[in-house]
């Protein structure tokens, strides 16, 4: 929420850490994320609190309807520029460890709205992720992904990574692969993912991309249940679809299955079915410092 920022005191750390950090070229991508674009988790991160993001990736292996970064379609427009570089582990390293040592619930998250896919960048997020473990054990290190590459998120796991948050319209293979028109990777590799993650005993997230008529539709709500006993995920963040819903539909090939159960009964479907899964709209801070309250 916008009154939730002093825009004065957020100016004045953001301009003083560009000014003493002017090696580090994340820093200074992110410096303009909080004082041009408005990105939110940017401007926690100077205001050393919650979430802050690490964009690592300028390439991406999908081509999403809705690409708010880098969109294919002349018809979209972009809300901010993609970051052209891949920081070092030492510049991510370098933003990451006093946040997540000092900050209020401590949480640093590769995968942001000004990059591509991370995982294309594997290699350098596993030495970041090692060189940050070696220095704190605090906060949660997240990812939020298409989750296309599930043997390097193994890795992640194995190296230190805490979460993942994996992006979905739906949980129907043919609409799923309509939106996201992905390059190299399936939706099988998606739901592998979110198993391996599990698998490490890792905490899971999905991000839903709600759109009510479709999301609610009972045929996506099986599905999605269907998904849980597949997997085992934690938390279900209900992320609402924020795109012309007639463009959309066309988009996808969609086609009416049946009946709406509408969104609180599709979340209630769920709960009765799966209790144990909780419902959101933010990343979850998994080990909160002794300082934050």
């Amino acid at each position: 929420d916008i009154d939730q920022f002093d825009l004065a005191r957020l100016e004045k750390r953001t301009n003083r850490a560009l000014d003493l950090q002017q090696h580090n070229r994340l820093i200074q991508h992110l410096g303009t994320c909080a004082l041009t674009y408005g990105c939110p988790a940017a401007k926690n991160y100077f205001l050393g609190r919650w979430e802050a993001p690490l964009p690592t990736s300028p390439q991406c292996n999908a081509s999403c309807l809705g690409c708010i970064s880098l969109p294919e379609d002349d018809r979209v427009c972009a809300s901010q520029e993609r970051i052209t570089f891949v920081p070092s582990p030492e510049e991510i390293a370098e933003v990451a460890v006093g946040h997540l040592q000092e900050a209020e619930g401590p949480l640093v998250s590769f995968g942001q709205g000004c990059e591509g896919e991370p995982l294309l960048q594997g290699k350098t997020l596993k030495a970041a992720i090692k060189l940050i473990r070696e220095q704190t054990g605090a906060g949660t290190i997240n990812l939020n992904t298409n989750g296309s590459l599930p043997q390097t998120i193994a890795e992640l796991r194995q190296t230190g990574l805490d979460s993942i948050r994996v992006s979905l319209n739906s949980t129907r293979e043919d609409y799923y692969h309509a939106y996201y028109r992905p390059r190299g990777y399936s939706f099988a590799d998606v739901i592998a993912s979110l198993r391996a993650m599990k698998k490490g005993d890792g905490f899971v997230s999905i991000n839903l991309l709600t759109l009510p008529g479709l999301t609610d539709e009972e045929e996506e709500v099986e599905s999605i249940i269907r998904l849980i006993d597949d997997t085992g995920i934690d938390l279900i963040q209900m992320r609402n679809l924020n795109i012309d819903p007639e463009w959309y539909l066309q988009g996808i090939g969609y086609s009416s299955s049946g009946r709406r159960l509408g969104t609180l009964q599709m979340m209630e479907r769920i709960h009765q079915s799966h209790p144990q899964v909780k419902f959101g709209y933010f990343n979850p801070c998994l080990k909160p410092n002794k300082q934050s309250r």
